[in-house]
C-alpha cells in the first residue's frame, strides 16, 4: 500500500501510519506501524509524492514471528498476558500484537495516523506539539500467495490366497499444498494425510473336511487415517513446523500428539456360520444342526484431535437363528376305506402332526461410546467429564406355520424386545458383574407383540350337490404389551403402569358359482346347447345371475393403560395369571372388571391415557348378472359401521374407587341403496324444480313427528317439527333423503 503525507510545520517521522488487522479492532489484532516521510507542497515528481519510504509492504510471516515472540516472552516472570499489547520491532517499523488475532479469521482492517508521544530518552527528535497534516492511503492489496505445491500417491494390492481368502491392502498419502488442477490456492490441502486400509474375506470352513459341510465366513478390516496440520490449531495463523522449531525437544512429541487428527477403524464379522447338508437326499428333522446358524460382528472406532482427547465407539452384534422348513405331510385315515364320492366329506378328512415352518431368532446389539474433550484452556478450573452413550438391546423372534389340515392353516408370530440395563459410566469391576446378571435374565422387556392368523375353507363343497358353494373364513388376533417410560420406572413415587392392547378380525367370504348349480338341471343344459329360440332366451333370463360373492368382516380392539403385570409367556404374566389367554387371543369382553378384582390397574393419579375400544363391521355383496350374451351387469351392495369409545378410566382418591371420566363415543356409518325407481324421475316443467327434492322437504315434518313420538324427552312441537328434531336435524334429513330418493 502507498502512503502520501504533506503538511505545514511537519517534519519527516513526526507522524506514523499504521494498519491494524484482526478479528476486531480493540482486543484481538496485529498492528503494523511505519514512520512517514513528508512531501513538500507543490512537488510534482511521482517519486516524491509517493516516496518509497512510505510504502507499507508487510510480509505476513513477520506477524507470525511477532506472535511467536509474544508467546515465548515473559512479563514479571510469567507468560506475557494476551490482553497486554506486545511490541515487536521490524527494523524502523513496529509491530504491536494484542489478544489472540488470527489471520485465518480476519474481520477488520483499520487504517490510521498517529502523532506518537514524545520519547523522554531522545527529546530532540520530537517537539511534543500537535501536528496538522494531510495523509492519503492508496491501493491496499494482497499479493504473492503461498503457492507451494504438494504431491499425492496411492497404492493398492489385491491378493487371492488359494480358494479360502481374498485380501486387499491399500494406502495413500497427500502432502500440504496438493490439489487438483481446478482447485484454487485456498482450496488446497492444509495437512499431510496418510491413509491405510486392510481388509480380507476368509472362508475358515475350508480348514475342515468338505464332508463336514461347515461354513465359517469371516470378514476383517482395519483402517487408519492420520492428518498432520500445516497450522497450529492453537494459533491457526502460525505454521506448526515453526511452533515445533521454537519448542523444547522434550515436548515436541506431545505437541504432535495433541494436534494430529487420527482415526482408526477395526471390524471383525462372522456372518451366517452354519453347517449345510452334504447329502441332498437326507431327510429333514426338527433336531438337525443344519437348522441353526450364527452371526457375530464387532466394530470399533477410535478418534483423537485437538478438540477431542479421546473418542471411542464400539458396536457388538451377535445372533442365533433356527429355521425349520419342511413340506407338511397330511394324514388321511379314511381315504382307503371310503371310495364313495357322496361321503367325500368324511373320506377327505385329514390332519398334519408337525408344523411346516418353525423359526426362532435371538440377537443382541450393543453400542458403547465415550467422548472426552481436551482441556486446551490453561485457565480452565472446571472438570472435563467423559460423556458416555450406551445402548444394549435384545430381540427375540418366534414363528410357526402349521397346516393343521389341507384347508386349515395356522400362523403365529411373536416378537419380544428387551433392554439390558447397564450401570452408569465405564463398565469395570462390579459393574461388569451387574451387566452379566442383567444379560442372563435376557434383559428387561420393553415391547412384546404377537399375531395369530387362522384360515379355514369350510368343506361345504364336499357335501353332495353343494360343489358350487365356497366359503372361506379367517380369524386374526393381535396383542401388544409396552412398558412404562424409564423415567417413571426408576421413580418410586410414580407408577403409571404399562399398556396392553389386543385386536381381532373375523372374516367370512362366501362365494356362489350359480353356473355350477344350473348345470345340474338337464333342461337348462339342453337349452344352453340350443342355438336360439324362445326357450333359450327364457332360460338365459332365469339363469342370468351367474355368481354371487360376499365379504363380511368384523374388526375390534381394546387398549388398556395403567396395566401393572409384566409379560412372561406369550404375553401372559404367569404369576398374576394376567391378562388371560382369552384376551391374548383377541377376546373383546370388557377386561376392566377382571383387572380391578385382581389389582391389575395402577392407582396413580398421574395416569392420563385413555381406555379405548374400537368396533368396525363391513358387509360387501357382489353379483354378476348376464341376461344374454355381451351384456354384463355387476351389482354391488355395501354396508359398514364404525364405533370408537374412549374414556379416562382412573382411580379417584376422593371416592376411593375407579371411575369413567369424560366418556366419548364416536362413529360413522355407510350404506348403499338402490335408486332405480327414482333414477328417471322427471323435473317440474313449470319452474324447472326437482320433484324429488320437493318430496324430501315434505318428508322432514313427517319424519320429525315420528322421531318425536318415539322419544319421551321430546316435548311438543313447534312449527310442525317435534322438539329436538327441527328441519335441519341430521336424523331428520337422512331419513327424509332415503325415503324421497328410494320412492318410499
Amino acid at each position: 500500500m502507498f502512503i502520501h503525507a504533506e503538511g505545514d510545520q511537519v517534519r519527516d517521522k513526526d507522524l506514523r501510519a499504521f494498519l491494524r488487522v484482526g478479528t476486531d479492532s480493540q482486543d484481538n489484532y496485529y498492528e503494523y506501524d511505519i514512520p512517514l516521510k513528508i512531501t513538500s507542497r507543490g512537488s510534482s515528481d511521482p517519486a516524491t509524492i509517493w516516496p518509497s519510504e512510505n510504502k507499507l509492504d508487510v510480509e505476513l510471516r513477520v506477524f507470525q514471528a511477532a506472535k511467536t515472540a509474544r508467546n515465548n516472552a515473559l512479563f514479571n516472570g510469567r507468560p506475557w498476558p494476551i490482553n497486554r499489547p506486545f511490541i515487536y520491532q521490524d527494523g524502523v517499523n513496529t509491530i504491536i500484537i494484542k489478544g489472540q488475532p488470527d489471520l485465518s479469521k480476519v474481520r477488520v482492517y483499520m487504517l490510521g495516523v498517529r502523532n506518537p508521544p514524545r520519547n523522554p530518552a531522545s527529546p530532540s527528535g520530537d517537539d511534543g506539539l500537535d501536528k496538522t497534516a494531510e495523509v492519503w492511503f492508496n491501493e491496499l492489496r494482497l499479493t504473492d500467495f503461498d503457492e507451494r505445491g504438494g504431491w499425492a500417491a496411492t497404492a493398492r494390492m489385491n491378493a487371492k490366497l488359494a480358494d479360502f481368502a481374498d485380501v486387499t491392502i491399500s494406502g495413500s498419502k497427500s502432502t500440504i499444498g496438493f490439489g487438483s488442477i481446478d482447485k484454487r490456492v485456498s482450496e488446497r490441502n492444509r495437512e499431510d494425510d496418510i491413509l491405510f486400509d486392510l481388509s480380507g474375506n476368509v472362508e475358515l470352513g475350508k480348514f475342515f473336511p468338505e464332508r463336514t459341510g461347515i461354513k465359517v465366513p469371516l470378514y476383517v478390516n482395519f483402517s487408519s487415517q492420520l492428518g498432520s496440520p500445516q497450522f497450529d490449531p492453537r494459533n491457526q495463523d502460525i505454521e506448526f513446523k515453526q511452533v515445533l522449531g521454537n519448542s523444547p525437544r522434550n515436548i515436541r512429541d506431545s505437541l504432535r500428539f495433541i494436534t494430529e487428527d487420527y482415526s482408526s477403524r477395526k471390524s471383525i464379522n462372522f456372518t451366517n456360520v452354519r453347517k449345510i447338508k452334504t447329502n441332498p437326499q437326507s431327510k429333514i428333522h426338527l433336531w438337525d444342526i443344519e437348522n441353526l446358524s450364527a452371526t457375530y460382528a464387532f466394530n470399533a472406532f477410535n478418534h483423537r484431535d485437538y478438540i477431542n482427547e479421546n473418542t471411542i465407539q464400539k458396536t457388538y452384534r451377535a445372533g442365533l437363528q433356527y429355521n425349520y422348513a419342511k413340506q407338511a405331510k397330511s394324514i388321511t385315515p379314511f381315504e382307503k376305506l371310503i371310495k364313495s364320492k357322496s361321503l367325500g366329506l368324511i373320506r377327505d378328512l385329514n390332519f398334519s402332526l408337525l408344523p411346516s415352518i418353525i423359526n426362532f431368532d435371538i440377537s443382541v446389539d450393543r453400542l458403547f461410546s465415550e467422548n472426552t474433550l481436551r482441556d486446551n484452556d490453561p485457565n480452565n478450573f472446571l472438570p472435563i467429564n467423559t460423556n458416555f452413550n450406551k445402548n444394549f438391546q435384545m430381540s427375540r423372534l418366534y414363528g410357526i406355520s402349521w397346516n393343521l389340515t389341507r384347508s386349515m392353516q395356522l400362523d403365529f408370530n411373536a416378537t419380544n424386545f428387551s433392554v439390558i440395563d447397564e450401570p452408569d459410566g465405564r463398565i469395570n469391576g462390579l459393574k461388569r458383574d451387574t451387566l452379566w446378571q442383567n444379560l442372563k435374565k435376557l434383559g428387561r422387556t420393553t415391547d412384546y407383540n404377537h399375531s395369530l392368523n387362522l384360515t379355514y375353507n369350510l368343506p361345504v363343497n364336499k357335501i353332495p350337490g353343494l360343489d358350487w358353494v365356497n366359503i372361506s373364513t379367517a380369524y386374526q388376533a393381535g396383542f401388544n404389551w409396552q412398558t412404562e417410560p424409564l423415567i417413571t420406572l426408576r421413580d418410586p413415587l410414580i407408577d403409571v403402569g404399562n399398556t396392553i392392547q389386543n385386536s381381532r378380525a373375523i372374516r367370512v367370504n362366501p362365494g356362489l358359482s350359480l353356473t355350477g348349480l344350473y348345470n345340474k338341471f338337464g333342461f337348462i343344459r339342453s337349452a344352453a346347447q340350443a342355438e336360439n329360440g324362445a326357450g333359450k332366451f327364457l332360460v338365459n333370463l332365469l339363469t342370468s345371475v351367474k355368481t354371487v360373492n360376499g365379504t363380511y368382516s368384523k374388526t375390534q380392539g381394546t387398549f388398556l393403560p395403567g396395566y401393572l403385570p409384566s409379560t412372561d409367556f406369550i404375553g401372559q404374566d404367569v404369576d398374576a395369571s394376567a391378562p388371560g389367554y382369552d384376551f391374548l387371543l383377541g377376546s373383546q369382553s370388557d377386561i376392566r372388571g377382571r383387572a380391578l378384582r385382581n389389582n391389575w390397574i395402577t392407582q396413580d393419579s398421574l395416569l392420563n391415557q385413555l381406555y379405548i375400544t374400537t368396533n368396525r363391521e363391513d358387509l360387501n355383496l357382489r353379483a354378476l348378472v348376464e341376461p344374454f350374451r355381451d351384456l354384463r351387469i355387476e351389482l354391488t351392495a355395501i354396508k359398514g359401521q364404525n364405533f370408537n369409545y374412549s374414556t379416562n378410566f382412573k382411580y379417584l382418591p376422593t371416592t376411593n374407587s375407579f371411575a369413567n371420566l369424560s366418556p366419548v363415543t364416536t362413529g360413522d356409518s355407510t350404506i348403499s341403496f338402490f335408486t332405480l325407481r327414482t333414477a328417471f324421475a322427471k323435473e317440474n316443467r313449470d319452474n324447472n324444480s326437482s320433484r324429488l327434492f320437493k318430496q324430501l322437504e315434505e318428508n322432514r315434518a313427517i319424519i320429525s313427528r315420528r322421531l318425536g313420538e318415539s322419544n319421551p324427552n321430546s316435548a311438543g312441537t313447534s312449527g310442525g317439527y317435534s322438539d329436538g328434531y327441527n328441519k335441519g336435524s341430521q336424523d331428520v334429513l337422512i331419513a327424509s333423503f332415503l325415503a324421497a330418493y328410494t320412492g318410499k
